[in-house]
C-alpha cells in the first residue's frame, strides 16, 4: 500500500536532490584531479555507498503501511480534530450554555417577553395544559427568561427557568386599570375604514321596517322631475283648467304684429299683419289663425300708380271676391278666418281707403 502523502519523501538517488544548488560536480571536476580519500575510502566508493544508502530508505519507506501505528495515530487525531469543529458550529452543542446565553441576551437587549394570567390558578392549568381564555401564548413556545404576570393582587409574579415557574423577587404589575382581550371584545368595536358610530339607536326593528317600504310608490327624483311642474316664487295653481287650446290663444294675441311686402303665404301666427305692395299680387295663406279668430291684413300700396291683387276663390279658399285693385298710395283691409267646418279659408273684404 502506499505511503501516506503526509510524510517526507526521501530521495533515492543524487539527481532528486534540489538543495546541491552551486555545487560541483563530478563532471566539474578534471579527471586529473585528485580526490581526498575520506576515512580511507575513495570518493568514487563514497558516491557509490550513499546512493545505496537512499536506495535502501526509499524500500523502507514504501513498505510503510497504513496500518502501522504511527499511521493510525495520525489518521484518529484528524477525526478528533474534524469531529470538534463540528462540535462547536452545531446548534445543538452546549445546549445549557446556549440556554444561558439567550437569558442574557433577552435582558440585555430589554426583550422579556411575559405572559398575563387572570389568577395563579390560570397560570397553574396552563401549565398544565389547559386552555385559558385570553391567553393567546402556546405552551411549547415557552423560552427560559419569560415572565408570568398574575392579576390578582397580593399574588407574586413569576418567571419560567425552562422547567418551572419561579417566583419573581420584583414588584407586582397592577394591571387593574387594563382589560384583557375578553373584555375588550365586550365593550368595544373594530374601526371600520369610513364608518362610526351612530348619533341614534338603530335596532333590528328599524332595520327591519325600512326594509319594507314599497318604493314603487314614491317617485325618484328623475321620475318626479318629468312628471310635476317645480314651484316658482309669485305663482301658483289656476283655479280654472287653462288648457292647450286657451294657451295658444293667449299666445296668438300676445304676438308682435308682423310686416311683409308680399301677400303670398301671408302669416297667421299674429292678429295682425301689415303689406306694403309695389306690385300685383296673388293672395294666398301660410298655416291656420286659432279657432274662431281672424287675422287682420292691412295692405297699402307703396307705388305710383294701381296695382291688382288677385283673390282665389276654389280649393282651400272662400271668397265674395275674385280680385281687388288698390290705388296709387291707398290701402285695402280684409281678414282671413279658418272656418274649421269645411277646413277652407275664408277672405272677407272689409273695402278700400
Amino acid at each position: 500500500m502506499k505511503v501516506k502523502q503526509s510524510f517526507l519523501e526521501v530521495p533515492a538517488k543524487t539527481s532528486e536532490l534540489e538543495n546541491d544548488a552551486g555545487f560541483i560536480t563530478a563532471s566539474d571536476i578534471p579527471s586529473s584531479v585528485y580526490v581526498k580519500p575520506v576515512n580511507g575510502i575513495p570518493a568514487s566508493d563514497m558516491e557509490s555507498a550513499v546512493q545505496q544508502a537512499l536506495t535502501k530508505a526509499g524500500t523502507a519507506l514504501q513498505s510503510f503501511t497504513e496500518t502501522d501505528p504511527v499511521y493510525t495515530s495520525e489518521k484518529h487525531l484528524l477525526s478528533l480534530k474534524s469531529e470538534l469543529n463540528a462540535h462547536n458550529v452545531s446548534n445543538t452543542a452546549h445546549d445549557d450554555i446556549r440556554s444561558e446565553l439567550a437569558v442574557t441576551r433577552t435582558i440585555a437587549e430589554g426583550k422579556e417577553r411575559a405572559i398575563v394570567f387572570d389568577s395563579l390558578a390560570d397560570l397553574d392549568a396552563w401549565l398544565g395544559g389547559a386552555i385559558i381564555p385570553g391567553v393567546d401564548a402556546l405552551l411549547e413556545d415557552l423560552q427560559t427568561g419569560d415572565n408570568f404576570y398574575i392579576r390578582d393582587t397580593g399574588v407574586p409574579d413569576f418567571w419560567w427557568d425552562g422547567t418551572q415557574p419561579i417566583e419573581s423577587e420584583s414588584k407586582n404589575v397592577d394591571l387593574t386599570d387594563y382589560l384583557t382581550k375578553t373584555e375588550s371584545d365586550g365593550r368595544y368595536v373594530q374601526q371600520v375604514s369610513g364608518k362610526g358610530l351612530s348619533d341614534e339607536n338603530y335596532t333590528l326593528t328599524e332595520k327591519n321596517k325600512l326594509a319594507g317600504i314599497n318604493l314603487s310608490n314614491y317617485y325618484d327624483k328623475t321620475s318626479a322631475d318629468n312628471t310635476f311642474v317645480a314651484k316658482e316664487a309669485g305663482k301658483g295653481l289656476s283655479e280654472k283648467d287653462f288648457t292647450a287650446a286657451f294657451n295658444t290663444l293667449m299666445t296668438f294675441y300676445a304676438a308682435t304684429p308682423l310686416t311683409v311686402t308680399t301677400l303670398t303665404n301671408i302669416p297667421t301666427t299674429a292678429p295682425l299683419v301689415y303689406a306694403n305692395l309695389s306690385a300685383a299680387q296673388s293672395l294666398s295663406v301660410s298655416g291656420t289663425p286659432p279657432v274662431g279668430q281672424a287675422v287682420h291684413v292691412c295692405a297699402r300700396n307703396t307705388a305710383a300708380s294701381a296695382i291688382s291683387v288677385s283673390i282665389p276663390t276654389t280649393g282651400s279658399y272662400i271668397s265674395k271676391d275674385a280680385s281687388v285693385s288698390i290705388p296709387a298710395g291707398g290701402f285695402w283691409e280684409f281678414s282671413i278666418i279658418y272656418d274649421t267646418v269645411v277646413s277652407r279659408y275664408r277672405i272677407i273684404n272689409l273695402g278700400l281707403s
